[in-house]
């Protein structure tokens, strides 16, 4: 892949994950200053379908990434910020973290899964490996999107959260201890189909017990976002138990 075809590809990532719409020629151009013109950008638009990057829904319609696409994207990216964008988020999950000490485990990993929840507006997972203990939240936050609105895919998730227990036990033997993992599309151990994806970190709970956070959402997730912030909400766990 030349260097142009990555920042075409690049920007048709940037602006699907925004708008969860086919991206034209002239989006590309218009919206990230490339200095191209709208034919020379289509050329390479069809030049990286060819090669399994991109698609087409209709005819006279823009691309839209592949999950070999998002690989690339997520693969490529320099820099996986650890920092929450804003000091309200830092404050608040500082506040909620500090406030925990003093609660019973599986009510601060509850109150954790509703903050990833709120922040990542996807669905959050949050686990206890020791004593098989489950939550889960932001449900709502999938209704939103347009991936979700495919029956069969809905069913899917709506059952992954009503058998949030047994579906959480294969994610635990998915991911070696201490790591974070993005399982793009059919990859998705959860809920294999290649609108969700699934982001899983595993961490260090007081008295020795193991613990698990999770963020599923749409292909076209805010990876940077999310990854970040799994790894400080873990970061802060284990630094504060």
């Amino acid at each position: 892949m030349t260097e142009r075809q990555q920042q075409i590809l690049k920007a048709i990532i940037q602006k699907y994950i925004n708008t969860a719409q086919a991206v034209s020629s002239e989006a590309v151009v218009s919206h990230y200053g490339l200095n191209i013109s709208p034919a020379t950008a289509r050329n390479e638009m069809k030049e990286l379908e060819e090669k399994g990057y991109l698609y087409q829904p209709h005819t006279s319609a823009g691309r839209i990434p592949t999950e070999k696409a998002y690989h690339f994207y997520i693969k490529n990216l320099q820099e996986i910020n650890r920092n929450l964008a804003g000091r309200k988020r830092r404050k608040n999950l500082t506040e909620i973290i500090s406030s925990l000490e003093d609660k019973d485990l599986s009510d601060a990993l509850r109150e954790i899964t509703h903050f990833l929840a709120e922040e990542s507006e996807n669905l959050a997972f949050g686990g206890i490996k020791e004593l098989r203990e489950f939550h889960c939240a932001g449900l709502s936050n999938l209704l939103k999107e347009p991936e979700f609105r495919d029956t069969e895919i809905l069913t899917s998730v709506v059952r992954l959260v009503e058998q949030v227990d047994r579906y959480m036990e294969k994610i635990f033997s998915a991911i070696p201890f201490q790591e974070t993992r993005i399982f793009i599309g059919k990859q998705n151990p959860l809920a294999k189909f290649k609108q969700t994806s699934l982001i899983v970190t595993a961490c260090r709970l007081p008295r020795k017990k193991h613990g698990l956070l999770a963020i599923l959402g749409p292909t076209r997730m805010r990876y940077e976002l999310n990854v970040g912030l799994l790894n400080q909400v873990k970061d802060y766990i284990e630094e504060l138990w």
